[in-house]
């Protein structure tokens, strides 16, 4: 995982030419007045998600990872709180998603609490477990992801 400041992503580029694409179409965007929906920036490689999502709580909150895409979470709600574990998983709640790509897991490890600000990204590896979405307190909750194939 990598979790920094949104006007410092460019020194990421590098990385992948996929996460290139996905940064200068972000330079493009206002990303304030994005409307919900799906954006395909580069066919099936890169696309951008935003989305108004139900919040996890701490009894619905769940780690997901990729095997194929990477996911660029764009911060622009700031009620929104990330559980981030590289060690321990937990218990498998569903076999990998081929189509969709994605493995749910239970949470046994609450050590990674995350609460990333307006304007600051995380990109989240293929294999990186993460647990977006987590708010108790709150519902709903604004997103942007960008899913990139690496």
């Amino acid at each position: 995982m990598i979790y920094g400041k949104l006007e410092k992503i460019n020194q990421y580029k590098n990385l992948h030419p996929n996460l290139k694409i996905a940064i200068e179409w972000l330079e493009k965007q206002n990303l304030e007045n994005l409307e919900l929906g799906k954006y395909e920036i580069k066919e099936k490689d890169v696309f951008a998600l935003r989305m108004d999502v139900d919040a996890y709580d701490d009894q619905t909150v769940q780690y997901e990872t990729h095997n194929v895409y990477s996911d660029l979470h764009i911060i622009i709600d700031d009620e929104m709180f990330y559980y981030d574990d590289k060690t321990e998983l937990g218990k498998e709640k569903t076999e990998y998603n081929v189509s969709d790509d994605y493995q749910l897991f239970e949470i046994n490890n609450k050590n990674n609490l995350l609460k990333p600000r307006i304007n600051e990204f995380l990109l989240f590896l293929p294999g990186d477990g993460h647990a977006p979405k987590y708010n108790p307190k709150v519902k709903k909750l604004k997103k942007i992801v960008i899913k990139i194939k690496w």
